[in-house]
């Protein structure tokens, strides 16, 4: 069965299954009748539900073959059947028989940011929270390419944010950059001594950005405290110099800062080169030479060279 081969497939990039945990997810994805003929026989592994999913496919088979051979018992039905054979063909392009399609889907990368700026389940279309249940039950599985990041951003239990960026306490050596959400012009902290990218609860409700919330979420500060946070508004879309950038912001309550611009986004950039006495970064980004320059310099604050 090809369904066979590529569950066997997408089961070896899963770890630490129960044995009943993978056939309910090899029977959940058979499609009627195949689920209960299998599911009736209460096989104890998965080579067993794969060869009574075998057996019943072939019994189906060889029943489908018996009918369409047999000679119809009048005219009526001759039509009955012809016309019934010409639905089937337009219906059935792929050449599967309804009861045994996979029910594997992936969602593009374009519909998991839709659905987390809306705010939504990534497997139904109602919004989601932490006491959220899907209204339709079924066996889901949410396959990534190798390389591709968790759409609900990066392990968000080891959040960490420097004393100045909650307290917005100054340092000698800080840059500010100027940003964009919304429309609105904001202020924006560069921290390498934040882990994520925070930004202040206040702005987050004044701009109306939805606010993911997350259970006992709370911030790391390099004192040693920790300050627990509302939620993650996810893939916020940022605007830095003319730049756009899709970024995951944590809601926090900052002292003097719109926007803290941490580790996570930085490391996105790729190599940067910086200069503490300017106030500035120089970086390769998208095909063009970027170099951006501290709110409070008197040079120009932002450059960019298209790749010739």
């Amino acid at each position: 069965m090809e369904y066979s081969r590529r569950f066997l497939a997408l089961l070896s990039r899963c770890d630490n299954l129960s044995t009943r945990t993978t056939i309910d997810l090899y029977t959940g994805g058979l499609g009627q009748p195949l689920a209960a003929d299998v599911e009736m026989q209460h096989p104890v592994n998965l080579q067993q539900a794969m060869s009574l999913a075998r057996a019943y496919e072939q019994r189906q088979e060889q029943a489908s073959t018996v009918n369409s051979s047999a000679p119809p018992k009048s005219s009526t039905r001759r039509a009955l059947a012809s016309t019934s054979a010409t639905g089937s063909a337009a219906g059935l392009q792929d050449d599967k028989p309804e009861g045994t399609r996979s029910r594997f889907r992936r969602l593009t990368p374009a519909e998991m940011q839709e659905k987390r700026q809306n705010g939504q389940c990534y497997f139904c279309p109602e919004p989601y929270s932490k006491d959220h249940k899907c209204v339709a039950k079924g066996v889901f599985l949410m396959e990534l390419e190798e390389g591709e990041e968790d759409p609900l951003g990066d392990d968000i239990s080891h959040l960490e944010i420097s004393l100045q960026a909650l307290t917005g306490l100054g340092h000698a050596i800080s840059m500010m950059l100027q940003v964009t959400i919304a429309g609105v012009p904001l202020k924006a902290l560069v921290d390498t001594g934040s882990t994520h990218t925070f930004i202040h609860t206040e702005v987050a409700a004044r701009l109306g950005l939805p606010v993911s919330s997350r259970d006992g979420l709370s911030v790391l500060v390099a004192n040693g405290d920790r300050v627990r946070s509302p939620g993650v508004c996810l893939a916020t879309e940022v605007l830095i110099y003319e730049e756009p950038f899709s970024i995951d912001c944590v809601a926090l309550d900052l002292g003097g800062f719109d926007l803290v611009l941490g580790v996570q986004w930085l490391r996105s950039l790729g190599p940067i080169v910086w200069d503490f006495d300017a106030l500035s970064m120089a970086f390769w980004y998208r095909g063009r030479a970027h170099r951006w320059t501290d709110l409070g310099s008197k040079a120009l604050a932002a450059h960019a060279i298209a790749d010739p």
